[in-house]
C-alpha cells in the first residue's frame, strides 16, 4: 500500500514538473520565439496560400494562458482584398481594428483541421459584392477542403482539411451590399452579430442574435427602405445532406414593432440560386395590442378601450439568385375596430382597414398597392379612402379617392389631444386624383386627372409648444380637367384664402388680407405640360426677427412654367405688378413705388436657381444708418441676366448727388462662401457729385440717425423720414472689399475737398481696396485741368495719393487756389500775374477730411510761363534797390521756366532763366513748409559790368538780402567749354523732371551767351 502511494507521489510530482517545464516551453516560445514581429509575416504568408485573396494585418500576438486551454491571435489593423472586384467600386472585402481568435492547436498540428473556437472583430468595415455573374467577393475558401492530401499541407501551397466555427461576433460594424446582377443595394451604418454553432448528426445548429440600425434598401435606384432598424433572434438548422436551412419562429423587431419569422432556404450552389420560402406576420391579432405598438409621442396610448381584430403578414417566396427576385405579397387588414379613451367623451365607432401590396421584380408591372379600404368614422371625423397603385416598381400609376369631414373644434374636446394644441374650424374634403407618377416627374401635368373641392371654414391652429398659430375665416381649392377648345385637355385649380394670418414662434408674422390663385396645366407642342398661374393679393403685411418688417399694398403675378423638351430643366417664366411696397429692418429702410417684374428662372446642372428678366418701378427708395444718405430711385429699368444686373439709365440720388447709371454688374448674388468679386462696368453721369459727402458717410462707421418713421401715403405711397444726425468720428475713407468696379464718367459738377470742379471725365476703377482714376479731365477757376490719381488706405487714419497733374493756361495766382498744397511750397506765386503752364506729379499722404498732409509730400514739378508781370511788393522793393531795378508797378518777365524737386518739407527750386527789366537773372533755392526760404540769384546781363549773385533768406516778414558770389553763371550757355563748368547733376535732374513730366517737347531752356 505505502509503495502504492510512493509510485503515485511521484507520478504526479513527474506529471507536475512536465506540465511546469511544457508551460516554460510554451512561455519561453511566445515571448521569445513567436514573437509578434516574426509570426506576423510568416501567418499572413500562410493564410494567403490558403485563400483566394490577399490577407493583410498589421500585428499578430500568440496567447496561451489566458485563453486555456486554447491557443488565442491577437490581431489589430486587418483585412481582406479581393483584387478581382475592384472594377465595382472597391477591392476591399474587410478591414477591421482589432480582431481576436480563438482556436484548438492540437487539431490544427495533427488533424490539419481548423477548429475556430471563437472570433471577435471590433468596429470593421464590411464591403460584400456579387458581380454580374453572381460570384460573390467573399468567395474566397477553395470549392473542396476534404480532398486535400496531409502532404499538401507544408509550405504556401498547403490546404486545410477542414473548418469549424464555434462562436462569430461582430461589435459596431458597417456592412456596405452591392448586387450588381439584380441592382440591389443594401447600407447598414451599425451592425451588430453574435453568431454560435453547434454540430449534429444532420447538419449544424445556428444561434443568431443580430441587430441593424438606420438600414436602406434601394433597387434599380428607386429607394425601397430608408432608415429602418432591424433586429433578429433566431436559431437555424442547416442540413447538410439536402443543403436547407430551415428558419423557426424567431422573434423580429422593425422599428421596436414584434414580428415572428419562420421557412426554409434551399442553397443551390450549382445555379448560386436560393430557393425561398419566408413567412413574416405581425406577433399580435387585436387592435388593442396594435394600439401599444404605436410611438407615445404620436399619440396618447393610456386609458383606451380597443377592440378588433388585426393582420399583418408578409410572404416571400420564390427564387433570388442572378436577375431572379422572390416575390413579396403583403397584407395589412383591421376588421370592426373601435377606440374609446376613458375620460374623454369622443369615440371611433368603426375602424376599417383593406390593404395589400404584391411586389414581383421579375415581373415589375405587375407590382400594385391596392387600398380597398380606409374607412374612420367617429365623433366630429369622418375619412374614407380608397385608391389602386399599379406597376410601382417601373411606372407607378396613382387612382385614388379621399373624402373628408372633420370638425376641429369638437374633436378638440372629444380626445384626448394635448392640451398644447388647440383647433377650431371645419374642414371638407371630397378629392379624385388619376395620373402617372413618372409622367408628373416629366412635366406632363396637363394628363394629372384630378377633381373636387376642398374648403377650410373659421380654422384655426395653435400650437403652444412650437410656437406655431395659423387663423384664417375661408380657404377654398377647387380642382376640375376641361377641353382647351375642344380638343386637348386642361387642369384647372382654384384657390381662394380670406383674412390669413400666420404667426411663427413669435417672429415670422403673416397677414394677408385677400389672395387668390388660379392654376392651370396643359399640352405643349412636345407633349410636356405648360403650366400656368395667376395671383392677386391684397395688403401683405410681414413682421419676422431683428425688427424686420414687409409691406404689400397689392400685387398681381402671372407665372408660366415650360420645358424646350423632355430631357430639359423646366424654366419658370413670372411677371409681377406690386404697388407701394416696403421692406424695413430696425433702421434700414426700402420702399417701392409701382414696380414691375418680368423674370425667367430656371435651375441649372448644379441645383442652381437663377433668374433673368427685368425690373422697372417708378420710384425706389431706401435708407441705412451705415449709409445715412437717403437713396432714391427715379423711374427706372433693370435687367437681370443668371447673375448679372444691367442698368440702363438707372437714375438715383443719393443725398445731395445723382447718378444716371448704364452698364453690367456682375457676381452682385452670390452664394454662401464664393469669395468672387462683384464686379461692375457702368457709365456714370451726374449733374451734381459731393464726394465729400459720400465718401464720409461710407467711411464712417459710427454714425447715429434718428428713428425712421414709414407710413402710407395718398393711394397707399411709401413715405420715408431720412434725417439723420452724423457724428464727429471720422474715419479715411475705405473701398469695400470684394468688389472691382469701373466707372466712365461724365460729371458736370464735382465737390472734392476745397475743389470746386466742372465737366469731369474719364475713367474709375474699384477694386482690391484701391481707387485708380485715368485719363480725368475737368475744368476749375476757368482752367482745364488733366490728371491720374490712384488712392489706397494704409490706417483708418490715413491713406496714400498718388497723383499726376497737368495744367495749362492757368492764371498764376490761381495755383494754390486749385491745389492748395502748393500755398506753403510756392507762396511766391501770389507775387506774379499771368498765365502759366504747370504740372506736378508725385505722392501724398490723406487725412480724414481728404486733405494733404503736407509733410508727406513728395514729387517733382515744372512751371512753364510768357509774359509774367512782378508785383510790386516788400521783398521785391529791396531786392530792386539792391540790383538797381527801375522800379515798377508792375515788372514784366518776358519768360519763366521752373523744375522743383519737392521732399522732406521743403521744395528745391532748380536754377531758372528768367529776364527782368534790363537783367536776365538765374535764379533757384530752397522753400520750406514753414515759408522760410533760402534763394539765390545770379545776376547773367545787367547794366553792371561784371557778374554777381544775391543770396535772400529769412521769410516774408523778417529776409535778408546779401550780395555774393555768382553760383548759376554757367548754367545757361551754348558754349561747352563753360557749360561743363556747371554742376551736369543738376542740368541731369532738370531733364529727368521734364522727362517725367512730358514737358519736353515745350522751349524751356534758353541758352545765353556769356560775355
Amino acid at each position: 500500500m505505502n509503495k502504492t502511494k510512493k509510485w503515485i507521489k511521484r507520478a504526479l510530482w513527474g506529471l507536475l514538473i512536465m506540465v511546469l517545464c511544457l508551460a516554460g516551453i510554451i512561455g519561453f516560445l511566445l515571448n521569445f520565439v513567436l514573437t509578434p514581429g516574426k509570426i506576423t509575416p510568416e501567418v499572413t504568408r500562410y493564410i494567403n496560400g490558403q485563400v483566394n485573396a490577399k490577407v493583410y494585418c498589421e500585428r499578430m500576438e500568440l496567447t496561451f494562458f489566458s485563453s486555456f486551454p486554447h491557443f488565442a491571435v491577437q490581431l489589430k489593423n486587418g483585412g481582406i482584398l479581393n483584387e478581382d472586384f475592384r472594377k465595382y467600386g472597391s477591392d476591399t472585402l474587410a478591414e477591421f481594428k482589432n480582431c481576436q481568435l480563438s482556436f484548438n492547436v492540437v487539431k490544427l498540428l495533427a488533424k490539419n483541421v481548423v477548429a475556430i473556437q471563437q472570433v471577435e472583430f471590433d468596429q470593421p468595415k464590411i464591403f460584400a459584392v456579387i458581380n454580374e455573374k453572381g460570384k460573390a467577393n467573399w468567395e474566397i475558401l477553395p470549392t473542396d477542403t476534404t480532398t486535400v492530401a496531409a502532404a499538401d499541407t507544408s509550405g504556401e501551397g498547403g490546404r486545410f482539411r477542414g473548418y469549424y466555427l464555434r462562436r462569430f461576433a461582430i461589435k459596431d460594424a458597417e456592412v456596405y451590399y452591392k448586387d450588381v446582377a439584380t441592382k440591389t443595394i443594401i447600407h447598414v451604418p451599425k451592425y451588430d452579430l453574435v453568431l454560435k454553432a453547434k454540430q449534429n448528426k444532420r447538419g449544424t445548429a445556428f444561434t443568431i442574435d443580430t441587430k441593424s440600425e438606420r438600414l436602406t434598401f434601394e433597387h434599380e435606384g428607386i429607394p425601397f427602405v430608408k432608415s429602418v432598424n432591424l433586429a433578429l433572434a433566431s436559431k437555424v438548422n442547416y442540413e447538410a445532406a439536402n443543403h436547407t436551412i430551415t428558419i423557426s419562429k424567431s422573434k423580429v423587431l422593425i422599428n421596436d414593432t414584434d414580428f415572428e419569422l419562420e421557412g426554409k432556404l434551399l442553397l443551390d450552389s450549382a445555379r448560386r440560386q436560393i430557393h425561398t420560402d419566408l413567412q413574416l406576420a405581425l406577433n399580435i391579432n387585436s387592435l388593442e395590442n396594435l394600439w401599444k405598438l404605436l410611438p407615445a409621442s404620436v399619440i396618447e396610448k393610456d386609458g383606451v378601450d380597443a377592440t378588433g381584430t388585426v393582420n399583418v403578414s408578409a410572404k416571400v417566396q420564390g427564387i433570388y439568385g442572378r436577375n431572379l427576385f422572390p416575390q413579396i405579397a403583403l397584407l395589412f387588414h383591421i376588421k370592426n375596430g373601435t377606440l374609446k379613451y376613458k375620460d374623454f367623451p369622443g369615440k371611433i365607432d368603426h375602424l376599417e382597414s383593406d390593404m395589400t401590396a404584391r411586389i414581383d421584380f421579375n415581373q415589375p408591372d405587375s407590382s400594385n398597392v391596392r387600398i380597398n379600404k380606409c374607412l374612420v368614422k367617429g365623433s366630429g371625423m369622418y375619412l374614407d379612402v380608397k385608391g389602386l397603385v399599379t406597376d410601382v416598381l417601373q411606372n407607378p400609376h396613382v387612382n385614388t379617392n379621399i373624402l373628408a369631414d372633420i370638425d376641429f373644434t369638437k374633436v378638440h374636446g372629444m380626445f384626448p389631444v394635448n392640451d398644447s394644441l388647440q383647433t377650431a374650424g371645419q374642414a371638407h374634403l371630397d378629392l379624385q386624383a388619376n395620373f402617372d407618377l413618372k409622367e408628373l416627374l416629366a412635366g406632363k401635368y396637363h394628363n394629372l386627372q384630378a377633381s373636387g373641392n376642398a374648403s377650410l371654414q373659421e380654422l384655426s391652429i395653435r400650437d403652444l409648444v412650437h410656437h406655431f398659430e395659423l387663423n384664417t375665416i375661408l380657404t377654398k381649392l377647387e380642382f376640375d380637367n376641361i377641353r382647351d377648345q375642344g380638343t386637348k385637355r386642361k387642369l384647372a385649380g382654384h384657390i381662394q384664402m380670406k383674412d390669413l394670418n400666420l404667426n411663427y414662434i413669435n417672429e415670422h408674422h403673416v397677414q394677408v388680407q385677400d389672395l387668390k390663385v388660379t392654376v392651370g396645366a396643359k399640352r405643349s407642342v412636345d407633349s410636356t405640360s405648360a403650366v400656368h398661374a395667376d395671383l392677386s393679393l391684397k395688403n401683405l403685411k410681414y413682421q419676422g426677427p431683428d425688427s424686420l418688417k414687409a409691406l404689400a399694398r397689392t400685387m398681381v403675378a402671372s407665372v408660366d412654367m415650360t420645358r424646350k423638351n423632355r430631357r430639359s430643366k423646366p424654366v419658370i417664366h413670372s411677371t409681377f405688378e406690386m404697388d407701394s411696397v416696403g421692406l424695413k429692418q430696425q433702421q434700414q429702410f426700402v420702399g417701392i413705388r409701382k414696380g414691375k417684374y418680368d423674370l425667367e428662372i430656371l435651375r441649372d446642372q448644379q441645383k442652381h436657381w437663377k433668374a433673368r428678366g427685368k425690373v422697372v418701378f417708378n420710384r425706389l427708395y431706401a435708407f441705412s444708418p451705415k449709409f445715412p444718405l437717403p437713396i432714391r430711385m427715379m423711374h427706372s429699368r433693370i435687367t437681370l441676366d443668371t447673375n448679372a444686373v444691367e442698368l440702363n439709365r438707372a437714375r438715383l440720388k443719393v443725398g445731395h448727388s445723382d447718378f444716371t447709371l448704364t452698364g453690367k454688374i456682375e457676381h452682385l448674388f452670390k452664394k454662401k462662401g464664393d469669395t468672387t468679386d462683384t464686379k461692375a462696368s457702368l457709365a456714370l453721369q451726374s449733374t451734381f457729385l459731393d464726394a465729400n459727402e459720400l465718401m464720409q458717410f461710407m467711411a464712417d462707421s459710427a454714425v447715429g440717425s434718428k428713428e425712421i418713421a414709414t407710413a402710407p401715403g395718398k393711394a397707399g405711397e411709401v413715405t420715408v423720414d431720412t434725417n439723420y444726425v452724423k457724428t464727429e468720428t471720422k474715419t479715411i475713407f475705405q473701398v469695400p472689399k470684394g468688389i472691382d468696379f469701373t466707372f466712365n464718367m461724365d460729371v458736370k459738377r464735382l465737390k472734392w475737398g476745397v475743389m470746386d470742379i466742372n465737366d469731369l471725365t474719364g475713367n474709375l476703377g474699384m477694386y482690391k481696396g484701391k481707387i485708380q482714376l485715368d485719363d480725368l479731365s475737368m475744368k476749375t477757376l476757368a482752367v482745364n485741368i488733366l490728371a491720374d490719381i490712384n488712392y489706397a488706405v494704409q490706417s483708418d487714419s490715413s491713406a496714400l495719393m498718388d497723383f499726376d497733374f497737368n495744367m495749362n493756361d492757368i492764371q498764376m495766382a490761381n495755383l494754390v487756389k486749385v491745389l492748395p498744397a502748393l500755398d506753403s511750397l510756392l507762396p511766391m506765386s501770389e507775387s506774379f500775374e499771368g498765365t502759366v503752364n504747370f504740372r506736378i506729379k508725385g505722392s501724398a499722404q490723406l487725412d480724414e477730411n481728404m486733405e494733404i498732409k503736407m509733410k508727406s509730400v513728395n514729387g517733382i514739378a515744372a512751371l512753364k510761363a510768357k509774359d509774367l508781370m512782378v508785383l510790386d511788393g516788400p521783398t521785391f522793393k529791396e531786392l530792386a534797390k539792391t540790383l538797381m531795378f527801375k522800379n515798377k508797378e508792375k515788372n514784366p518777365i518776358g519768360y519763366l521756366n521752373l523744375e522743383m524737386v519737392i521732399e522732406n518739407s521743403h521744395m528745391q527750386i532748380l536754377p531758372a532763366l528768367l529776364e527782368i527789366d534790363r537783367y536776365r537773372l538765374a535764379v533757384g533755392g530752397i522753400q520750406r513748409m514753414d515759408m522760410s526760404y533760402d534763394y539765390h540769384i545770379t545776376v547773367l546781363k545787367s547794366p553792371v559790368p561784371f557778374k554777381t549773385g544775391v543770396d535772400i533768406s529769412g521769410n516774408l516778414d523778417d529776409y535778408k538780402i546779401h550780395v555774393t558770389k555768382a553760383k548759376y553763371k554757367y548754367y545757361f550757355t551754348d558754349k561747352k567749354r563753360l557749360l561743363s563748368k556747371a554742376d551736369s547733376s543738376v542740368i541731369n535732374k532738370r531733364n529727368e523732371i521734364l522727362d517725367a513730366l512730358g514737358f519736353r517737347d515745350a522751349k524751356v531752356d534758353e541758352k545765353i551767351e556769356v560775355e
